[in-house]
């Protein structure tokens, strides 16, 4: 997709969906050039009356 930006990136965002909810990862670093590194981000939403459990990555920080 060209929409007349230069430098601009454009990739196609996947959601991933199961009963509790959806998440969707808005760009992540080790899908662009290092000298353009953002920290990952995404957007998520739990259904009502969902508790999603708490958990880590063995080999990343995470900050919510």
């Amino acid at each position: 997709m060209n929409i007349g930006i230069d430098g601009l990136i454009v990739n196609e965002l996947k959601k991933h969906s199961d009963d509790r909810g959806w998440l969707m990862e808005c760009f992540r670093h080790d899908r662009m050039k290092e000298d353009i590194y953002p920290v990952m981000a995404y957007v998520s939403k739990t259904h009502a009356n969902v508790v999603r459990g708490p958990h880590e990555h063995k080999y990343q920080t995470d900050y919510f």
